[in-house]
């Protein structure tokens, strides 16, 4: 009887794993579809409004979610903490914290080159910029998107396959 519980419990944690790398592939899309839905909030703000960036980064991070909220809340906490930095090495430390952990180096590349545009040129300059990085990041977040739905279901049956074969094997 206690062997066996060990198999189910054996079988279960490795389940447990393979979920969770699934989630973390999904994580990551979501990621990416917010931040894209952030640069579109941007250029809107940054050509209608001409919001000023302190109230802008308040703004977007009470519209956003975990971890796109983090990385607007790090940056406006930074902004006024450093202000004696450049804008784009305060925002590349804040992406770099927030969703280092969460995105592939090109994705964190993309949404670095995001602060190297803001606030530095006319309006028109950062709006088509932005334009740019909204489009990187839909594509980015597509294909972070089919990586979930594709290996999120592989990885869940490689974790309950392999603890069904450690338990096979400890059995």
């Amino acid at each position: 009887m206690l062997r066996m519980m060990g198999a189910v419990l054996l079988v279960c944690g490795t389940g447990a794993v393979g979920v969770g790398q699934a989630l973390k592939l999904r994580r990551r899309a979501e990621t990416l579809r917010q931040l894209s839905c952030a640069a579109g909030a941007l250029r809107r703000e940054i050509t209608l409004q001409s919001t000023p960036m302190p109230q802008l980064l308040r703004e977007l991070e009470r519209l956003s979610d975990d971890p796109v909220k983090r990385l607007f809340s790090r940056t406006a906490y930074l902004l006024r903490e450093l202000s004696n930095r450049s804008f784009v090495l305060l925002w590349q430390q804040a992406a770099a914290e927030t969703l280092g952990g969460i995105l592939k180096r090109e994705e964190l590349s993309a949404v670095e080159t995001m602060g190297t545009w803001l606030g530095r040129y006319d309006a028109r300059q950062q709006e088509d910029a932005l334009a740019k990085v909204q489009t990187l990041l839909d594509t980015f977040a597509q294909a972070a998107a089919e990586d979930a739905r594709r290996e999120g279901r592989v990885r869940t049956a490689l974790g309950l396959a392999a603890g069904a074969c450690s338990a096979i094997l400890l059995l």
